[in-house]
Order: structure tokens, then C-alpha cells, then sequence
């Protein structure tokens, strides 16, 4: 049964049958009668209309860094700040520039990647912030919920080329 609420009395009403096909069928002609004619017209409308795609192209500077690895969650965010500083020479190196590389990354075999190719052998990503999203992804395959020292202990030996690596970061923080 179908009703209808009579605002007038407060109550509900049966709604006939007939009733109900004929609004059916109004509501039909007007989707499909007028619907389309209109919708032909908006899209002729919609494909005149320019559309600007703007890339993510937030300037490249230490607080924007800083504020987007806050928005990442990624973890133990002063080492990871001082390897941006240590990995791009404060925002300076050719990998940095040419690569937005801020991790000096290589291409990943065996994990999902934010890089697009390869140049001068490391990864190159689309913009900074993709760099930063692939370092969220490497932190979140291998280096989750670590403390401090571990966090420490697990760039000595499986993220850095450097030995005194580590202890760069560390006169980076302090």
C-alpha cells in the first residue's frame, strides 16, 4: 500500500492506484521529455566552459615540508625532517631540483612507489609532495611504530649509503 501525508488533517491517506501510475507517468514524461532536450543543451553549455586543472604545486620550503609530513602522520618526524635537510642540502641539490627527491630514494623493487621514472639513478616523482607520500609508504612497509633509537638504528643499517649517517641527523636535530 502506498500513502500520502495529508498536511491539512494530520494523517496519511491511501493513494489509489491510478493515482499512483499517473504520477509515475508525469514524472517519466518530465525526466525523459524535458530531462533530455535540457540535457542536450547543458552539455553543448558544459563542453564551452574552460577547465583548469591545477597541479599540486605548493611551494617547496621547510614548513610546507614539515606541515605535510604532520598531514601524513609519518612518524619520528624530526629524523625525518633532518634527513630532508641532510639528503637535499636544505632544499638545494640537483636531486632535490630535477628529481624532487627529498629523501634521495631509489626506485623501489619490492613496494608500491609514488615515482614516475628514474633519473641519475634515483627516483623522480611528479612534484615534492609525491616524495614525501613514497617515504610514507617506505616508513609504513618498513618502519612503523619505532621508537627514536630504533627508528635510528634501522636508517644505519638498512637506509643509509653513509656511515656516519646517522649521526648527522642527530647534530641536525640538536
Amino acid at each position: 500500500m502506498l500513502y500520502k501525508y495529508d498536511s491539512q488533517n494530520l494523517i496519511f491517506k491511501k493513494i489509489q492506484i491510478k493515482q499512483y501510475l499517473y504520477a509515475i507517468g508525469i514524472a517519466f514524461f518530465l525526466f525523459t521529455g524535458f530531462g533530455f532536450s535540457s540535457g542536450i543543451e547543458l552539455n553543448a553549455v558544459i563542453e564551452k566552459i574552460p577547465v583548469i586543472i591545477k597541479e599540486d604545486q605548493e611551494e617547496l620550503n621547510m614548513d610546507n615540508v614539515r606541515n605535510f609530513v604532520r598531514e601524513m602522520r609519518i612518524q619520528n618526524e624530526d629524523i625525518v625532517i633532518a634527513q630532508v635537510i641532510l639528503e637535499t642540502g636544505n632544499l638545494s641539490s640537483d636531486i632535490c631540483k630535477n628529481n624532487n627527491n627529498l629523501f634521495g630514494m631509489k626506485v623501489p623493487g619490492s613496494r608500491p612507489t609514488t615515482a614516475i621514472r628514474e633519473q641519475n639513478n634515483h627516483a623522480a616523482y611528479k612534484n615534492w609532495k609525491d616524495s614525501v607520500r613514497d617515504y610514507a609508504i617506505w616508513q609504513a612497509s618498513f618502519a612503523r611504530n619505532l621508537s627514536e633509537d630504533q627508528y635510528f638504528q634501522l636508517l644505519d643499517q638498512m637506509y643509509a649509503e653513509d656511515t656516519s649517517y646517522v649521526n648527522r641527523l642527530k647534530q641536525i636535530i640538536k
